[in-house]
Order: structure tokens, then C-alpha cells, then sequence
């Protein structure tokens, strides 16, 4: 008995003996945060990266005097911000390029990719659309999110010929990386929130790899110099890490000299040093806690840029630091059509398909109804940029030019001639002729026939609009500067939480100011939102009521406003205009 007990003691503590410690979770520390420029904003997110030195850091925004979004760059020891490009249009997500002489960035709110020279400071407008682009090392090729679909592509300078990397039709691709070997691609694949993945395609032979998926939703992500990490952002400011050999995870801590128990460090936009030992991010801090993004505040994107050392704790250094042999990739595509085996050289095609107009127009409306055409097209060629124009029809319709919608109030009964035309960035165009019917008003109240009640479709906004009269005369008169109240009420869950409203005003440029493009950010059910719209009256306003109605544009499509304002126009010396004057609405 005493022999087999002690048998079993034996095989227990062999056992106990034998088991393999665990390792331990790495860490990436930010450490001795400095800030580079305080309280900078944007329109959009704030995305700073380096330079392929590491000795500058290149940013967009907004520091005090500027109207607009402008470009600058800093060096990475600190001093005072250059601004090396400036506009009356916002730009986002400036990156140099290899050799420095360049600089690619987003233009405006069609997200236009443009080319900055440092030497002659001359702007060069691609016709390409989307976000977050970098050069190749190449520094003639740009490779970016497209606006129009969400896929991968790149743009080669020179020839201005396109190659799709992706072909996604369902979700959403972004922030594609070069990879430290210069031959393949590391890009985010947004599957449904907040389910995402990052893959790889190589450039060679577009072979595209899964790497892994994650359950966060990130909004930007940088590699280190050696490509097996990667550093992820998330909307709040929150910082992971994340291998891309197997599915490791590592937390991040931002550790300044002197630290505020009170307080959360954030990190959003953080770019990788190529050196390694480096991060530069937008900075801010939050109460622990705290369920508000600290980031959007009145509208605008608010943050510091921070420089810090990185180091890591449990994780071997190589597979951080060290870089893989960079591929020697020719990206000068083929100057003849001659087929050739699959290789590394970039060869997309240039071929130019027109738009096609799909969609039909209403026949007949009501005298007194607003008439509203949604015009839809197909674009075989994704990259391309369309736009709608209103070739012939009614002097006060109006054609928007982005978006295709026909917006017309009809003045009297009758019949009524309509040319559309939409064309894409290279000139291919398509034409619709049709003609609408005004009918009379129907005298409902004669009818003996009743049509059958039919639920109809809950509305999934509640709105409200009201004039600020400044003199409380009840009228909008020449240089009068009064204001529109416009509250508005999510009722639906499934709907985003960012709304932009379209203003569909029935008088004409010349007889009001008003701002056309509204935007209700995070949007919450069962709560009111409102703005305050200014609107002033011109020297040209005309004695006549004012319909202010509206367009909600969401990520589900496009609603009518639940609401509609009249303003009384008055204008004493009305008589004294020329008959005719600036007839042209603007819906």
C-alpha cells in the first residue's frame, strides 16, 4: 500500500513538473508623450503620419486663422508648424512620397486625390475619388480606397491608367498599407460592423490572403518596419495591437512623465515610426468612464499631435524591427497590348465606358406638388466621378449635380419638356427626353369614391421647422438677417447616426442666403436635434411666398423632410428690378 501511494506522488509531481508555462501577453508602451501642436481641428479625422526618414511629420487641419483645412508639416523634435498647402476646400490624409517631392492627399467633400509638388508648389487633380492614398515606392503610382465602390485601387501618374486590387461588392475596403517588402498590400476589410479583417494582396499576381479577423470596429491601422504587427485605432481613441503571423493581441499603454489619476490617455490615427521605436498619433484625454468621445466636439474633429517613444515588454524584438528584403517591382506598365505571362509588372488597360440612364421619370404630378425625380445610372468604369446636369426643361427646376435629383415646383398646369444628361469624369455621356403632365387640382371632397384605408409605412424621423423672424414683422425683407430653427427627431433604430439635410428652397440664389447643406451629427432615437440656420434676403428678394422644404440623406438612402416652412418674401422696391431678373431657381 505504502508502495503504491507513493507511485501515485511521483506521477502527480511529474505531471505538476512537465506543464509548459504559458507566455505572456505582449505590451506596447507609449512612452514620455510629447505634444507637437495643441488643439488642432478638422472637418474630418485628423490623420498624421511620418516621413520615410522619420524626421517630419506631415497633418491636415485647422490651427487659428484658418477657414479651411490646410496642410502643414512639423519636425518630429518639435518647433512651429509649416503650412506647405492651404485652399478654400478642406483636404484629409496628406503622405509623402518616397523621394520627398511629393505630396498625395484628399480634396474636398468629393474626396478628390491630388498631388502636391514641393518644388513648384503646383496642385495636380487626379480623376480618381477616395481616401486615405499613398505613393508606392515608385513614387508615379497611388494606391488608395475608392469613393465609388470601396475597393482597392491603384492609379498609375504617368500613363493615367487604373488596377483594381480588390473586388468587393458587398463590403467595404480601406487604409491599404505598403508592406516594409514594397511587393504586397495590407488593407482592412470592413465585413459588418463591428466584424472586420485584415488581408493582404500581393502586387505581382493580385493573389489575396486572409490574415485575421477581428470582432472591434478599427478606423485605422500602421504596420511596423518588420509587417508581422500592427497598431489599430478605434473610434473613442482606444489603441490595440494585433499580430498578423497568429492571432496574438497585445494591450497598449500610454505612459506620460506625469501621470492624472483621474484621467484616460487616448490615442487615435496612430502611424508606426519606419524605424520602429516611434508613434505619432492625435492625442486626448477622457474621465474614466466617461461614455462621450472626446474627439467630436461642436461639430468638429479635436484632438493634439503627439509624438512618443515606443517600446514593448514579452516580445522577441525581431518580429517587430526587423525589415523583410524589399522585392524589386517594375510599376511602369507595358507600352504595347501584347499579352504576357503573369508577372510583377502593373498593366491595366485604358478603356472608357459611358454611363447609362436606368431609371424612369415620373409622367404627371399635381399643380402645386413638388416634383422629384431621382435620376439613376450605371458606371461599368467604378472610378469614375459622375455628374448630372439639367440639359432643357422649366426656368425654376433644378438638376443636383452629385446626387441626380430633379427637384421642380410646377408654376401652372400644362406639359412640360425635360433634357438630363449625366456624364463621367472623362466626358462619356448619356441623354434622357421625356415630358411631365401638371394636372389640375383634384376636387377630392366631389368624389363619391372612397379608396380602401392602407397602413401606411411609420415615418422614421419627426421634424419641425420655424422662421426667426429678427423684427417679428412676419416677413423676410432686402438685407434682413433672420433664421431658420429646424428640430428633428430619429425614430428609427436601424438608421445611422449622422443625417445630412438637403435644403430645397423655392427662391433663387440672388433673392436669399441660406446654407444649402446641413449635417445632424450623432443622431439619437427618441431625442430632438436642432440647428439653427441663418438666412438673409438680398437686394434682388422678390414680393412672394418662400417654400423651404428638405432632403434626409442617410446610409439607408434618401427621405423627404417630415416638415415644410413658408416665408413671406417683401420687397418694396421690387418694381425697380429688371422683368426677368435672374429667372433660374435653385431648388
Amino acid at each position: 500500500m505504502l508502495k503504491q501511494t507513493f507511485l501515485l506522488s511521483g506521477l502527480v509531481l511529474l505531471s505538476v513538473c512537465s506543464k509548459t508555462p504559458q507566455p505572456k501577453p505582449a505590451v506596447f508602451i507609449f512612452k514620455h508623450p510629447v505634444t507637437l501642436v495643441k488643439n488642432i481641428r478638422s472637418d474630418y479625422v485628423i490623420i498624421p503620419r511620418f516621413d520615410n526618414n522619420a524626421t517630419e511629420v506631415i497633418f491636415n487641419g485647422r490651427l487659428p486663422g484658418d477657414a479651411y483645412d490646410a496642410i502643414y508639416t512639423i519636425p518630429v523634435g518639435g518647433g512651429t508648424p509649416v503650412k506647405i498647402y492651404a485652399t478654400n476646400e478642406s483636404v484629409f490624409s496628406p503622405a509623402f512620397s518616397f523621394d520627398k517631392q511629393k505630396v498625395v492627399f484628399t480634396l474636398g467633400d468629393t474626396r478628390q486625390i491630388c498631388v502636391l509638388h514641393l518644388t513648384t508648389r503646383n496642385v495636380a487633380r487626379l480623376p480618381i475619388f477616395g481616401s486615405t492614398p499613398l505613393f508606392l515606392p515608385d513614387d508615379n503610382t497611388v494606391v488608395f480606397s475608392s469613393l465609388i465602390d470601396g475597393n482597392i485601387y491603384l492609379y498609375h501618374i504617368p500613363t493615367k491608367r487604373t488596377r483594381a486590387l480588390t473586388n468587393s461588392f458587398i463590403t467595404g475596403n480601406y487604409c491599404p498599407l505598403i508592406h516594409p517588402d514594397r511587393s504586397r498590400i495590407i488593407w482592412l476589410e470592413n465585413l459588418r460592423q463591428p466584424i472586420q479583417r485584415f488581408n493582404q494582396t500581393t502586387l505581382d499576381s493580385n493573389r489575396t490572403t486572409l490574415l485575421r479577423q477581428i470582432p472591434k470596429a478599427l478606423t485605422y491601422i500602421s504596420l511596423s518596419p518588420s509587417g508581422n504587427w500592427l497598431i489599430g485605432s478605434r473610434a473613442n481613441g482606444e489603441p490595440l495591437a494585433f499580430s498578423l503571423i497568429d492571432s496574438a493581441q497585445a494591450v497598449v499603454h500610454i505612459e506620460p512623465d506625469s501621470a492624472n489619476l483621474g484621467v484616460k490617455l487616448l490615442a487615435q490615427s496612430v502611424n508606426w515610426s519606419p524605424h520602429g521605436d516611434a508613434v505619432v498619433y492625435i492625442g486626448n484625454q477622457a474621465d474614466f468612464f466617461s461614455p462621450q468621445n472626446p474627439y467630436i466636439r461642436h461639430g468638429k474633429y479635436i484632438g493634439d499631435i503627439v509624438v512618443a517613444n515606443l517600446e514593448w515588454k514579452d516580445l522577441d524584438n525581431a518580429l517587430v524591427l526587423q525589415t523583410p528584403p524589399a522585392k524589386n517591382i517594375n510599376w511602369v506598365p507595358p507600352q504595347t497590348a501584347v499579352l504576357a505571362a503573369p508577372s510583377a509588372r502593373f498593366s491595366p488597360q485604358v478603356i472608357n465606358n459611358p454611363p447609362q440612364i436606368i431609371s424612369t421619370p415620373p409622367e404627371s404630378i399635381y399643380e402645386g406638388d413638388l416634383y422629384l425625380y431621382h435620376l439613376e445610372s450605371v458606371e461599368i468604369d467604378l472610378q469614375d466621378n459622375l455628374n448630372y446636369t439639367l440639359i432643357k426643361g422649366p426656368d425654376n427646376a433644378e438638376m443636383l449635380s452629385r446626387s441626380g435629383i430633379l427637384l421642380w415646383l410646377p408654376p401652372d398646369t400644362g406639359s412640360f419638356n425635360f433634357t438630363v444628361r449625366v456624364q463621367d469624369s472623362r466626358y462619356a455621356e448619356d441623354f434622357q427626353n421625356f415630358t411631365v403632365r401638371v394636372l389640375p387640382k383634384p376636387q377630392w371632397h366631389l368624389a363619391s369614391y372612397l379608396p380602401p384605408q392602407k397602413k401606411s409605412r411609420p415615418n422614421d424621423f419627426s421634424a419641425g421647422m420655424l422662421f426667426l423672424d429678427s423684427n417679428d414683422d412676419g416677413f423676410l425683407t432686402p438685407g434682413e438677417t433672420a433664421a431658420i430653427k429646424i428640430d428633428l427627431k430619429l425614430l428609427n433604430q436601424s438608421l445611422a447616426d449622422s443625417v445630412k439635410l438637403e435644403m430645397l428652397v423655392s427662391a433663387t440664389t440672388s433673392e436669399i442666403a441660406i446654407e444649402r447643406e446641413i449635417v445632424f451629427r450623432n443622431c439619437q432615437v427618441g431625442r430632438w436635434n436642432r440647428q439653427i440656420v441663418e438666412i438673409k434676403g438680398l437686394p434682388t428678394l422678390r414680393n412672394r411666398p418662400i417654400i423651404i422644404r428638405g432632403i434626409l440623406q442617410t446610409a439607408q438612402g434618401i427621405r423627404m423632410l417630415p416638415a415644410t416652412l413658408v416665408i413671406n418674401g417683401k420687397n418694396p422696391d421690387e418694381n425697380k428690378l429688371k422683368p426677368g431678373y435672374d429667372a433660374v431657381g435653385t431648388f
